[in-house]
C-alpha cells in the first residue's frame, strides 16, 4: 500500500504513550478509558532504548492439538476456532473489522504463525485508535494487511463519529449528540474480497454497525464469525432477534459471556428471551460466535463449546435451549453479577 493511502498523520497535540499489552508493544492514547487500567510498570516504555525493546524472539511452531489441550475459555474461544480452521480448513483468511489498536489482530497473528499457518490477516479501522494500529503492526513484526477504512454496506465515503475522550470508539452509525466527525473511505466486504479466495473467519466490533458490515457480505463462502452483539445499538435499523436468527439457517450460534467463562448456545426458540436478557445486563452487550454448519468436523468443536455449558453447576442454568422451562440466570446471580 502506498503511504498516501493512509489518513492524515497524527495531530501535533496527540498524547500517545508506548505500553505493553499481552507481550506486545503498543502505541496508545493516554485519554483512552483503558489506559488507567494498565500497570504503571507497563507504561512509558519509550523511556528505555527503543531498539532492544522491539526485538522479539522468533516463535516456534505449535501443534494445533497441543493448543487445544491447553485451551481456556474467553479470548481463547476464538483461538480454538482458529485452531480448528488450521486443521480442517487451511485455505482461509482472517478479517478483523474494527481492530482499534490492533491488539487482538496481533494476538491471533502470533497464534496462527506459531501453528505454522501463513494465512492472510486483514485488519480495518477508520478511527483514531486505528491511526496507531499500523505502527503497532510494524513494531511487532506482524505481516498484517491494514486498511484505514470503514466497512459497511456501500462502497464510497461516509462519516465516522468519534467520542471525545474515547479514541477507541468510532462508528459509522448512531451519531452522538456532540461527536467529532470525519470522512472515511467505506468498503463492502464483498468488494474487498472479490479477488481473494478461501474461507473466512470474521471478527466484527464496530459499535453498532455490525448489521451493515454483514449486509455488505453475500455469504458466498464458508464463514465463521466472532461478532459483537449490542441490541440497543442496532434496534433503530434492524430487529435484534430477527437479525440474530438470520444466521441460524447456516450457523450454530454461541454466546461467550463477558461476565464469566461460560458459553451459551442460542437457537430460534430461545432468541427472544436471550436478547431481552442481554438488554437488561449491566453492560447490555455481548459477543456471539458463529460456527458454520458446513464446517468440517463441526461436531468436534461444537461439542467442546457445549461442554462449557455444563461446566458450572446445573447444565440447564447455563444454557439457552429450546425448553420453555429453561431461563437465563438472573442479573445479580453468580454468573451475571450486578
Amino acid at each position: 500500500m502506498k503511504r498516501t493511502d493512509y489518513p492524515m498523520d497524527l495531530p501535533l497535540n496527540a498524547n500517545v504513550d508506548l505500553v505493553e499489552q499481552e507481550g506486545f508493544y503498543i502505541f496508545m492514547y493516554r485519554d483512552d478509558f483503558r489506559y488507567p487500567e494498565i500497570p504503571n510498570d507497563r507504561k512509558q516504555l519509550a523511556n528505555v532504548a527503543m531498539g532492544p525493546l522491539m526485538k522479539h524472539k522468533r516463535l516456534q511452531p505449535l501443534n494445533p492439538q497441543q493448543w487445544s489441550r491447553t485451551w481456556k475459555l474467553g479470548e481463547d474461544a476464538v483461538s480454538r476456532l482458529l485452531a480448528h480452521f488450521v486443521q480442517f480448513v487451511p485455505d482461509f483468511r482472517l478479517v478483523d473489522v474494527g481492530c482499534k489498536y490492533g491488539v487482538a489482530s496481533l494476538r491471533w497473528h502470533r497464534m496462527l504463525r506459531a501453528f505454522g499457518s501463513s494465512i492472510p490477516i486483514h485488519a480495518f479501522d477508520c478511527g483514531a485508535a486505528g491511526r496507531l494500529a499500523r505502527y503497532n503492526f510494524v513494531n511487532n513484526h506482524a505481516d498484517i494487511d491494514f486498511q484505514p477504512w470503514a466497512v459497511g454496506d456501500w462502497d464510497g465515503y461516509g462519516l465516522v463519529f468519534s467520542e471525545p475522550g474515547h479514541p477507541e470508539n468510532n462508528r459509522i452509525v448512531n451519531q452522538l449528540h456532540d461527536p467529532w466527525s470525519t470522512v472515511s473511505r467505506t468498503v463492502r466486504l464483498d468488494t474487498f474480497l472479490s479477488d481473494k479466495r478461501g474461507a473466512l473467519v470474521l471478527s466484527v466490533d464496530t459499535q453498532g454497525a455490525e448489521p451493515e458490515v454483514i449486509a455488505g457480505f453475500s455469504r458466498d463462502r464458508l464463514m465463521a464469525g466472532f461478532i459483537e452483539f449490542t441490541p440497543h445499538a442496532i434496534m433503530n435499523r434492524v430487529d435484534p432477534v430477527a437479525w440474530l436468527c438470520s444466521f441460524m439457517q447456516e450457523h450454530l450460534v454461541f454466546e461467550f459471556s463477558p461476565y464469566k467463562p461460560v458459553i451459551h448456545e442460542i437457537d430460534r426458540n430461545s432468541a427472544q428471551a436471550y436478547v431481552e436478557h442481554v438488554t437488561l445486563r449491566p453492560a447490555n452487550w455481548t459477543d456471539v460466535i458463529l460456527l458454520p454448519k458446513a464446517l468440517p468436523q463441526l461436531d468436534a468443536i461444537a461439542a467442546q463449546f457445549r461442554s462449557f455449558e455444563c461446566g458450572l453447576g446445573d447444565p440447564a442454568s447455563h444454557r439457552y435451549c429450546a425448553s420453555a422451562n429453561t431461563v437465563a440466570p438472573p442479573i445479580g446471580s453468580e454468573e451475571y453479577p450486578s
